[in-house]
């Protein structure tokens, strides 16, 4: 798992380094849609199917597009050693209601 990330000179140029070795991250754009339940996957299987995927394809990270996904996306990318980089959600601050609601 991951215990530290920092970035770090390494032969004289600043790098990114995980558990105390260079790390290049390469990661695949996840927007997290599903075809029946847009925001919810239909089963555990499809997490692992499109993760393992990644995997498969030589990816060794992959970055959640303004989507928090349920705690089991995360556990089957951490199993299969996949690091994430989770995105913010936007939050609607155009008006009095969105600017209460994200203070």
């Amino acid at each position: 798992g991951m215990r530290q990330l920092k970035v770090d000179k390494v032969g004289g140029y600043q790098k990114l380094v995980l558990n105390g070795k260079p790390f290049f991250s390469l990661a695949m754009l996840d927007q997290g849609f599903w075809p029946d339940g847009l925001y919810t996957q239909p089963s555990d299987a499809a997490l692992t199917f499109d993760l393992k995927a990644q995997k498969d394809l030589g990816f060794n990270a992959v970055r959640k597009h303004i989507k928090v996904e349920s705690p089991r996306w995360y556990y089957h990318a951490d199993r299969l050693g996949l690091l994430v980089w989770q995105d913010f959600v936007n939050a609607d601050i155009d008006n009095d209601a969105g600017k209460n609601a994200f203070l």
